[in-house]
């Protein structure tokens, strides 16, 4: 028998919050405009410098490193030291932006500036590849007239970096060995396995508008992920003749995602206190699978007791009117309902499928067919009987509830009637295609004792 059947049979976990906006938390916003022409960035508010002074000069709003004109110097760095990040949990998302112009006059190799984003301070090098820094690397590579390179992490293949012409970026080695202003972006998610960040980088032409980028690194770094980070720049050469950079509008930020918002989309309600003897499928929303008759209506459940002359064997019903449409990715579906099972001998016997069908048809949709997401519930006869509740055709036992007729309330041969029990099948769409994550458990309703299987 089966009654109050579906009780919010769609529950909607809705990430997309209607509205509610992530919180951006900005550790520096500087854009360099307030620094006297000439000083060292190391001698100005917040900063300190990373081994020696004089690694980035202010000059016109911008601090730059050009050794070839006799502004700055190499192998040394500046750190912000006043503006912590902290406080970054599972999921926020760590971003370090700035505008960017590189001078190069030939098409060697040269290594150019490091983003270090570092869990300590010390006046000593500090750069890219440290034990514990995130960051990038920008540099140029001689090879095809050079091209600019943004390393992800040291060591990182090609595929993990951006790597585009200079010609891409407005240079024409040895006619026009000045960028265009570009704009380089550092995002870094703290996943929720320890140490492991998400990386996306980019790096956009502001002339031109066209942008590069690489998405999803994974990078390992447990110093990083339970420590205060602090933003700085090391420049790991030293430039001769016109080779240099140019930094400005710095800007740090963490971002926290909002809460997702649990929002409940009712889809079915239905107790089934229809005339007695109605078949379901006769009753508004409801029709047949392949014949009718499966399911009739009796003091307020639905029941198919077939040797008692109730209902009938190989067909089923469908609700035909209330459709589960527009899941994105974190919805939960959840079918409920409350099911007692009869039985009169251990033997193996299937009962009923529930199938949540991408299609319909007057014909046969069971557990087990292309596209049906459901359960079968049945009895395995081992060990005096079982309660067997499968998750998917083919399924091993640990990914379904098999459980002793007695943990339901059946002695067979004695009381053939189980408790009213509870069963739940929540089915989760995840951000692999195709993929559901499903819980289904079985409550007793006497005993309040419940069974699961979960992921």
């Amino acid at each position: 028998m089966i009654k109050n059947f579906l009780i919010y049979i769609v529950v909607l976990v809705l990430c997309t919050n209607f509205g509610v906006k992530a919180e951006e938390t900005i550790i520096i916003d500087d854009d360099f405009s307030a620094y006297n022409n000439g000083s060292s960035l190391s001698f100005n508010s917040n900063w300190g410098e990373l081994q020696n002074p004089n690694a980035l000069i202010a000059t016109n709003g911008v601090v730059m490193n050009r050794q070839g004109l006799g502004v700055g110097a190499g192998w040394r760095g500046v750190m912000n030291v006043s503006n912590a990040i902290s406080n970054v949990n599972i999921g926020d998302v760590i971003e370090v932006s700035f505008d960017y112009k590189m001078y190069t006059d030939s098409s060697q190799n040269q290594t150019f500036t490091d983003l270090v984003i570092s869990p300590n301070y010390a006046d000593s090098v500090i750069k890219f590849g440290d034990d514990g820094v995130l960051g990038i690397r920008i540099s140029q590579s001689q090879f095809e007239d050079g091209k600019l390179k943004i390393e992800s992490y040291a060591g990182s293949p090609s595929a993990d970096d951006i790597v585009t012409p200079l010609s891409n970026i407005g240079i024409d080695v040895g006619v026009d060995n000045e960028s265009d202003w570009l704009r380089i972006s550092y995002q870094a998610t703290m996943t929720a396995e320890a140490g492991i960040w998400s990386v996306d980088i980019s790096v956009s032409n502001m002339t031109t508008e066209a942008s590069y980028s690489v998405e999803d690194v994974e990078i390992n770094n447990l110093p990083a992920y339970s420590s205060v980070l602090l933003v700085g720049f090391y420049n790991y050469a030293s430039y001769s003749n016109n080779e240099g950079y140019e930094i400005d509008n710095l800007y740090v930020s963490v971002t926290t995602p909002p809460t997702p918002t649990e929002v409940i989309t009712q889809i079915i309600n239905d107790d089934f206190s229809y005339s007695d003897g109605l078949a379901l499928n006769w009753a508004n929303n409801w029709a047949e699978l392949n014949n009718p008759n499966a399911l009739i209506a009796t003091n307020g459940v639905v029941m198919n007791r077939q040797g008692l002359g109730i209902g009938a064997g190989f067909r089923g019903v469908m609700n035909v009117s209330n459709t589960v449409s527009n899941i994105d990715i974190g919805d939960v579906i959840e079918v409920s309902f409350d099911y007692k099972m009869y039985t009169d001998s251990s033997q193996n016997q299937t009962f009923t499928d529930l199938v949540i069908s991408p299609n319909y048809a007057d014909s046969v949709i069971k557990f087990g067919d292309d596209g049906v997401l459901g359960i079968r519930i049945s009895q395995s006869q081992f060990e005096d009987g079982k309660l067997k509740i499968e998750s998917y055709a083919g399924s091993p036992s640990a990914d379904d509830i098999v459980t002793p007729l007695s943990n339901i309330g059946i002695d067979v041969g004695v009381d053939n009637e189980s408790d009213w029990l509870r069963i739940s099948y929540q089915a989760t769409m995840t951000a692999e295609a195709g993929i559901w994550s499903v819980d289904i458990s079985v409550s007793n309703m006497t005993t309040e004792a419940s069974y699961s299987v979960e992921d």
